[in-house]
């Protein structure tokens, strides 16, 4: 999740007015990976407030795994890549077209095989807000079972990192 755009004004400090975060775009990359990409699609219909715009980067996938315009799942806006510019690279093809919009808000980059709580993106605004210094903030990630997985820095020891990464031990979000 990035920060509000610089320059632009600034949004009300407290994240919890609201239940979801309504100035968010979400990214997501496809690559050969339809049931997977679909699946983390759908995990956005059950938010209470969905998000303003959910952008799809199809990184020149073949036939029967590229993302369809319309279907399953909520509205979503497809951008096709001819070819694979990666993770970083499909990225920035959305963040273009959404800095070109010229709209005003969050942006959340989420693997196509992961899933966020509502709530979980209200937290890591929270915390951009409340320390500007902050560019970006990442949940700590669980995985299939539910154990928690701590991967800042690509996976890296962030201890070798700490100079330009700032820690925050995660709060958990369930009750």
């Amino acid at each position: 999740l990035s920060p509000q755009i610089p320059g632009r004004p600034s949004r009300p400090a407290s994240p919890c007015e609201t239940v979801g975060v309504t100035d968010l775009d979400v990214i997501i990359i496809n690559w050969n990976s339809t049931a997977e990409t679909l699946a983390c699609l759908e995990s956005f219909r059950f938010w209470s407030r969905p998000p303003r715009k959910i952008w799809v980067v199809d990184n020149a996938s073949e036939e029967g795994g590229r993302i369809p315009r319309t279907g399953p799942g909520p509205a979503r806006e497809v951008i096709e890549s001819p070819v694979n510019r990666g993770f970083a690279g499909g990225n920035n093809l959305a963040l273009r077209r959404i800095l070109e919009g010229g709209e005003d808000g969050f942006i959340l980059l989420i693997n196509n095989d992961a899933v966020i709580a509502e709530q979980d993106t209200v937290l890591l605004r929270g915390a951009l807000e409340a320390d500007r210094r902050l560019g970006l903030v990442g949940p700590v990630i669980e995985n299939r079972q539910g154990r928690s997985q701590t991967w800042i820095g690509g996976g890296r020891d962030i201890s070798r990192y700490l100079d330009s990464h700032l820690y925050l031990p995660a709060r958990p979000s369930r009750v």
